[in-house]
């Protein structure tokens, strides 16, 4: 089984020795830069994508069982100070970061078939390292579906959200030493206190429950 929609690229990538590329798409304010991680300029899409090397660096597009979107960090060593300067005063948050692979041709520098997406996010900020001859950018983003996993906890807050009116965890607090976890803190009701806007009236135990069992 293959990753590779296209047939072409598939079949390239299953030969003994194949002349894959990163390509990496940034949509600055004044520009769009296109780079690819190989020492030569490949053209594709009809945009010229610069060869970077070494200089460049691209974290794995890790894959998860989770629904939860990874990020990435791209790092650029070698940086010039001129350009140092135009890459801090740049707007570029919130913008279109595309990551693509290829295969290519060593002989002719031509794709074996259009390049295919593997991550799309946006920019989110960028920190510089300086140090004695040598200069690095690292370049934070996010996944464009970026969000936490959903988690659920057997509270009255997260019931209601799910159905309205249920009240099948709203007496949770009156049951003696209960915890619930919240985070990395465990909250306790030792004493029996309702929590804000939960409170009987009386303080006592609700009338229609019946007296609570220890």
């Amino acid at each position: 089984m293959t990753r590779w929609a296209s047939s072409n690229n598939a079949t390239a990538a299953a030969q003994t020795a194949v002349a894959m590329v990163t390509l990496c798409e940034l949509d600055f304010s004044d520009q769009t830069l296109y780079l690819n991680d190989s020492l030569a300029t490949l053209i594709t899409g009809g945009h010229t994508y610069f060869g970077v090397g070494d200089y460049a660096g691209l974290d794995l597009v890790e894959e998860s069982t989770e629904t939860i979107a990874k990020t990435i960090t791209l790092s650029l060593t070698g940086v010039p100070g001129n350009l140092l300067t135009e890459a801090m005063t740049q707007n570029y948050q919130g913008r279109q970061v595309v990551i693509s692979i290829g295969i290519v041709n060593v002989n002719t520098l031509a794709f074996i078939d259009t390049p295919e997406i593997i991550w799309e996010g946006r920019m989110d900020y960028m920190t510089v390292e300086i140090g004695q001859g040598s200069t690095s950018i690292q370049l934070r983003c996010e996944n464009r579906l970026n969000r936490e996993p959903l988690v659920s906890r057997m509270t009255d807050v997260d019931q209601q959200l799910a159905f309205p009116g249920d009240t099948f965890f709203d007496l949770v607090w009156m049951i003696p030493l209960a915890s619930a976890g919240w985070g990395a803190t465990t909250i306790q009701y030792p004493a029996n206190v309702p929590p804000s806007g939960r409170g009987v009236t009386g303080g006592g135990p609700d009338p229609r429950r019946g007296p609570i069992k220890p």
